[in-house]
């Protein structure tokens, strides 16, 4: 399926590059890689869902021909907005590429760090008061989670 038709936009791709610095050090740029024809949509309730879950923020959906150098970590920039790409899907359909974007505009998540595995992690975020009252719940019911399957674990081997 051809969607060139579709790609409304015209956005610059802005990619993180690091030099030496010439005193032990790097510095951090951003260069202007390309142009990329693009459609920007607002994603579904279901996809802001999903990325809420993750703990992370998904504001804008992109698509992009396949043959686009957009890779995550890029800044895409016209139309007066910056999209910070944050994943970037292929659709079983090869036809599009779509990198998920947030707006720095926008209060944007940092990568979401690795979850605890172990119930004492889920423990500590539970009792951590700095956290939402809902959050603490859910780590609290994963804890007890967690610590229930290590008491079956050991019931098992007797």
């Amino acid at each position: 399926m051809d969607i060139t038709h579709l790609l409304n936009r015209v956005l610059e791709v802005w990619r993180t590059t690091t030099t030496d610095d010439g005193y032990g050090g790097q510095e951090t740029t951003l260069t202007r890689r390309a142009d990329v024809a693009a459609k920007v949509d607002q994603p579904s309730a279901s996809e802001r869902m999903l990325a809420q879950q993750a703990g992370s923020q998904h504001t804008h959906s992109v698509y992009l021909l396949p043959g686009a150098d957009v890779r995550r970590g890029d800044e895409l920039r016209g139309g007066g907005q910056v999209l910070r790409v944050r994943h970037v899907v292929t659709p079983p359909d090869p036809s599009t590429a779509r990198p998920n974007a947030n707006s720095p505009r926008r209060k944007t998540m940092p990568e979401p760090p690795d979850l605890p595995t172990e119930p004492q992690d889920c423990r500590r975020l539970a009792e951590d008061t700095t956290q939402p009252e809902a959050q603490r719940l859910i780590w609290a019911v994963l804890a007890v989670a967690g610590e229930l399957h290590e008491l079956r674990r050991l019931l098992r081997k007797r």
